[in-house]
């Protein structure tokens, strides 16, 4: 939990820093899938690292439309599993796989 904490907060106080913001960001999902305790999810780690790095390249979130609805998921995210509240956590997943859906339409 506390590593997860970590990179939100590392998160928020470079949201204007792409770099710095996007390798807080790929350390806050892969303290995400650690603490979930699931061996596939675990070995996929690497791979959705890969794949947001690779998103990153294309995507910045770091204008007024999107950091804050960025930091206020991945903050939802981090309440539910502080919470221990396994639906909400579900939900905000969700929510932030189809916000980044969304997103890569948008520049696709």
């Amino acid at each position: 939990l506390a590593q997860i904490e970590s990179a939100l907060n590392e998160m928020i106080a470079n949201n204007q820093d792409r770099e710095a913001f996007n390798e807080a960001d790929i350390r806050y999902h892969e303290a995400v899938l650690q603490s979930v305790h699931n061996p596939v999810l675990q070995q996929l780690s690497i791979a959705i690292s890969s794949l947001q790095r690779a998103v990153f390249e294309r995507t910045w979130m770091g204008d007024e439309a999107n950091m804050p609805q960025t930091l206020q998921e991945h903050k939802a995210l981090f309440d539910a599993i502080r919470h221990q509240d396994g639906d909400a956590a579900e939900q905000a997943a969700l929510t932030m796989i189809a916000s980044s859906t969304r997103r890569l339409k948008e520049i696709t």
